[in-house]
């Protein structure tokens, strides 16, 4: 069994989480047979790269819309203010219909929902009805069935993730101007353990949010934790002298109890599943 510890010492957003299970070794590859197992690779070009963020080599992952629409998860409240997009309810039947895993579809939705909801209390709409006009609908879409997908298939059964960070300021968006957290992300990370950093500017951002609140297991670090390998996601922002990035670690860890030969066992069949998956640490 395979546990993920994530630590957004620097913020949380959608193209974070990708980078850092990037960089922690999920091929590429992976992220690009979800977007065309949901039917959008012709309308999404994914690509990942290393930048340095305050001294830190970390992984970014970019989502760009064909049409050139640059995705920047870190500002998702602040592109595509004119273009409305696909509503949630769309955009979670995209992924009811997309040939992935039962369980992968269904946490994918409730991460969705989890969007939407939040969106819908704030401008006094419905779920269902809420468009995802900032936060970039197929950027989204990739964003957060990427995150759940990756985590499958790095194996991972339990992610924990550290309290989030939380700056302030305001940040700029199609409906004016509005306090850090926005109003969504604060929804959102409602009975989710934060802690303020000295950052002016958005360090969550809703998707983050999200995939912190519905994935997560637990917000602290697991106990006799070992970590195997570790990744680092970076975001857009630049937050000198606090590195926008998130840091995920990975422990393979043995259910109690067993004794040496079924402990052998699940060690050749974690080492024939990463040869098989095409994982490496």
């Amino acid at each position: 069994m395979r546990i993920a510890y994530v630590e957004p010492s620097g913020g949380l957003s959608g193209d974070i989480f990708l980078g850092a299970l990037v960089d922690a070794g999920l091929p590429l590859e992976a992220l690009q047979e979800v977007a065309e197992a949901l039917g959008v690779a012709d309308e999404v070009q994914i690509s990942a790269q290393k930048v340095m963020k305050t001294g830190i080599a970390a992984t970014k992952v970019d989502v760009r819309r064909r049409d050139h629409h640059h995705h920047h998860d870190d500002d998702d409240h602040g592109h595509d203010h004119h273009h409305h997009g696909r509503s949630a309810g769309e955009l979670m039947e995209v992924v009811a219909q997309a040939a992935l895993p039962p369980e992968v579809i269904e946490r994918s939705r409730e991460v969705i929902r989890a969007l939407a909801e939040a969106e819908a209390k704030i401008h006094d709409s419905t779920p269902e009805d809420v468009h995802f006009h900032e936060l970039g609908g197929l950027d989204t879409l990739v964003d957060v069935v990427g995150a759940v997908e990756g985590l499958r298939r790095m194996g991972v059964a339990r992610l924990y993730c550290a309290p989030l960070p939380i700056g302030h300021g305001w940040i700029e968006v199609a409906h004016g101007r509005l306090p850090v957290p926005a109003p969504a992300t604060a929804e959102l990370l409602r009975e989710v353990p934060t802690r303020e950093v000295d950052v002016e500017g958005e360090t969550v951002t809703p998707t983050g949010a999200a995939l912190a609140r519905v994935l997560a297991d637990g917000y602290a670090r697991p106990a006799d934790f070992v970590a195997e390998s570790i990744g680092y996601g970076a975001g857009t922002m630049d937050f000198d002298p606090v590195p926008n990035v998130a840091r995920i670690s990975l422990s393979e860890q043995m259910p109690e109890g067993i004794g040496e030969i079924e402990e052998a066992a699940l060690h050749l069949f974690s080492i024939a599943w990463r040869r098989i998956s095409g994982w490496r640490p």
